[in-house]
């Protein structure tokens, strides 16, 4: 549904903000983009939108080539954090006005608008006026104005950004089976990883204006495509080996790495496939020592902290309960060797 080809923008005379981005996302897809601030998120989206040209590439929507259509015949839907909403019309109003537009009989609108109200948990508010509505439902409004219009594409702009923690995750969960009811694809501009898990079936992760790694979300954080990613993403301890004959010795000992060349690299020990050793690891595990840093409750779970062979940024170990020990206590970390992530290269950190 889209296609970015080599996608390069920038503002005035600046340097680019983007370059040669390349990206896909299927029919019935969310893609959510990752990236710390100014690294071209929305920009991006402003690009495939028609709000900001481009200065070199090219933009597919639908199979076709959109790259100097007018915004209004893209076949976007927008959708923004502050809404943007009409005051002066109610529900209703603001729901049709994609539909009216595109010059709809009023009937046509009535049916889209009604369809689309029900679709987000709205129907009983149609004749509302908008700046009645709780923060979410005005969320459910825009939304649901950008459906009306029936886009190929929704963007989505940090929509849930301001809302509380319970109601952003119950408007991602509603999110992926509107898109694929209405045949669209989407794009989620988000600098919530959470966000992104719960909503994504991949994610884009841009660093500095560059497409760094386009992947299921599992797949982003047990394999980061490169140290930057992985840093960026927190996926777990980064640290820096020499690597002879298969092995890379380092600070948190001697890891097995049969398939990285001699030399220096980075391995990183994956958070997501990290356990606490209870003295159970078996032949094809690695044990490495770590310190306990603090514990809290999170709701469903623990977030533990540890540091790993002195590493500066403590890594987040999710667990239903908390470690028996205090912190500054002595623990051992166990992994598979098998999901272990070597950076052949640089073992600077």
């Amino acid at each position: 549904m889209l296609r970015l080809s080599g996608v390069t923008a920038g503002y005035g005379d600046a340097p680019a903000v983007l370059q040669d981005v390349d990206l896909d996302v299927a029919a019935g897809e969310v893609v959510a983009l990752l990236g710390p601030s100014g690294s071209g998120k929305s920009t991006l989206l402003r690009c495939v939108a028609g709000l900001t040209p481009l200065r070199g590439g090219r933009v597919d929507i639908g199979g076709a080539d959109a790259t100097d259509l007018p915004v209004e015949r893209r076949g976007v839907g927008l959708v923004f954090q502050d809404h943007a909403l009409l005051p002066h019309r109610d529900v209703t109003g603001n729901v049709g006005l994609g539909p009216r537009l595109q010059g709809l009989a009023a009937s046509e609108v009535a049916s889209r608008v009604a369809a689309v109200l029900a679709d987000v948990g709205l129907g009983h508010l149609a004749d509302r006026p908008v700046d009645a509505l709780s923060g979410g439902e005005q969320q459910r409004v825009a939304l649901a104005r950008a459906l009306a219009a029936r886009p190929r594409l929704l963007l989505l702009d940090e929509p849930y950004g301001a809302l509380d923690r319970p109601l952003r995750e119950r408007l991602l969960d509603e999110l992926p089976p509107l898109v694929r009811a209405a045949g669209a694809a989407a794009v989620l501009v988000t600098h919530d990883q959470d966000d992104a898990l719960a909503v994504a079936d991949r994610v884009a992760v841009l660093l500095a204006g560059r497409l760094r790694q386009l992947a299921d979300p599992e797949t982003c954080w047990t394999r980061p495509a490169d140290p930057d990613v992985a840093r960026f993403l927190g996926a777990g301890p980064l640290l820096p080996v020499r690597v002879r004959d298969g092995v890379g010795e380092g600070p948190a000992g001697r890891l097995p790495l049969p398939d990285v060349p001699d030399g220096p690299a980075r391995v990183l020990l994956p958070a997501a496939r990290l356990a606490f050793d209870d003295g159970t690891a078996r032949g094809g595990d690695v044990v490495v020592p770590a310190v306990l840093l603090g514990s809290r409750f999170a709701g469903d779970h623990h977030s533990v902290r540890v540091e790993v062979a002195g590493s500066a940024h403590p890594v987040r170990l999710r667990r239903p309960a908390p470690p028996t020990v205090g912190p500054g206590a002595a623990v051992r970390l166990r992994i598979a060797a098998s999901d272990l992530v070597a950076y052949p290269g640089s073992a600077t950190q």
